[in-house]
């Protein structure tokens, strides 16, 4: 009698278990990671579950997107900046604001001279040549760096018109921040409205000796532009035009749906759970192809300039679009800008720089991650007009790409606009 009661109470303890295990299934948690301080975005922020080797990081944007048991504790790490444990306390959406570690202690701080020559500039300084620039097919100017420089690091997301993330230093830089642009003597936020056919030189400045004509601001490094002007005594008129592709070529490797079957039906023996009637899933879709595709980039610039013995002047007007590798993903970008300088005498002029831009980015909400974690199982439509749904186990978490691409394609329209003058 009392064999048979341990026996009893081992199965007990082992439908217990199962049961728990059954219900403990893993939460897809989606946040964003920005700064304490001026509340940009941060990249490259370690993301792991504690007490596993199950881990991410975050994208160029501080978005992140992680597996976890709910009542799991995640750990969100990254240089110079406060390490932090949030419990997931079945949570869905977490977003994390990372504190500084080393509040900047004290640093110190030159004042910066009234004007910035070469002469000055008596540290590491690198040139890139606006004709290297031009060669490459690149909506964005700072995409045109990728490669051309030693010890710059250019970290693209992939998305089309997209802002590289720069580290002069790498991820030694004052708390990994962006180095400071400046364009034509003008402190700038980034670079973005500028045509890179229109760029006479780019220098990236490394060092303290950036620090300190710029400040405090140029503690992580200065990318200094020098736009075109129209060549003395000549009258000018250029067009230029490049096209290239972009394509994913290496793929993300993921499981057939044979594999898929099998690798499910492993699982749910595992936990004891029932297993899943697969005859109505018959299809074996490649989720990663369904929504990518070779983009096409276009970029065109036509200029004209004209130089005097009283004035010089330049026009430029550009138009650049940009395919995204995710279907119905776009960028476009139109610039036109002045320049004139008009000399009054000898020892004075008066010049000024005017630049409009606008573009029209348009975005999806679907990534990359929306593809992996699809079942292949699933055909992608029934019809022209109707699109299949995930399975059961899978709904909640995750949709149809394809459809999703489909119905968010153009549904908002952006718009943006920038003036600049000097």
């Amino acid at each position: 009698m009392k064999r048979i009661f341990t026996k009893f109470s081992v199965l007990a303890l082992f439908y217990l278990l199962t049961t728990n295990l059954t219900f403990a299934q893993d939460l897809t948690i989606k946040g964003k990671v920005t700064d304490g301080g001026d509340k940009a975005t941060i990249p490259s922020v370690s993301v792991i579950v504690k007490g596993t080797q199950i881990g991410t990081q975050t994208d160029a944007s501080g978005a992140y997107t992680i597996s976890a048991p709910p009542n799991s504790t995640l750990i969100f790490t990254f240089i110079g900046y406060a390490t932090q444990e949030i419990p997931v306390n079945n949570r869905t959406t977490i977003n994390v604001i990372m504190a500084s570690a080393n509040q900047e202690l004290e640093q110190v701080v030159v004042v910066g001279y009234g004007t910035q020559k070469r002469k000055d500039l008596t540290g590491s300084i690198s040139s890139v040549n606006g004709d290297e620039l031009a060669k490459m097919p690149a909506v964005n100017p700072l995409a045109s760096l990728q490669g051309k420089v030693a010890g710059l690091t250019v970290v693209n997301s992939g998305g089309p018109g997209s802002q590289p993330v720069i580290r002069i230093r790498g991820i030694s830089s004052t708390n990994s921040a962006s180095p400071l642009y400046v364009v034509d003597g003008l402190l700038q936020e980034n670079i973005d409205y500028l045509n890179p056919a229109d760029i006479e030189s780019i220098d990236l400045l490394r060092d303290a000796s950036s620090a300190a004509i710029y400040g405090l601001r140029g503690a992580n490094g200065v990318i200094a532009v020098t736009t075109k002007r129209a060549a003395r005594g000549q009258t000018r008129i250029n067009f230029n035009s490049n096209i290239g592709v972009q394509k994913v070529i290496n793929k993300i490797d993921v499981t057939d749906a044979d594999g898929f079957k099998k690798l499910y039906s492993t699982q749910l023996t595992n936990i004891g759970a029932a297993p899943f009637d697969f005859s109505n899933y018959t299809a074996n879709t490649d989720w990663q192809n369904e929504i990518l595709r070779t983009a096409m980039i276009n970029t065109n610039s036509l200029s004209f300039s004209n130089s005097g013995e009283k004035s010089t002047t330049l026009v430029n007007l550009s138009y650049n679009n940009q395919e995204g590798v995710v279907k119905y993903s776009s960028y476009e970008k139109y610039v036109l800008r002045l320049s004139e300088e008009i000399k009054v005498t000898n020892k004075f002029r008066i010049g000024g720089d005017i630049t409009g831009f606008f573009a029209k980015p348009n975005g999806t909400g679907v990534s990359l991650n929306n593809a992996i974690w699809s079942a292949p199982i699933v055909p992608v439509q029934l019809n022209d007009n109707t699109y299949y749904s995930m399975p059961s186990f899978q709904r909640a978490q995750v949709g149809n790409p394809v459809s999703a691409i489909m119905r968010d394609d153009r549904t908002s329209i952006n718009k943006v606009y920038r003036f600049n003058g000097s």
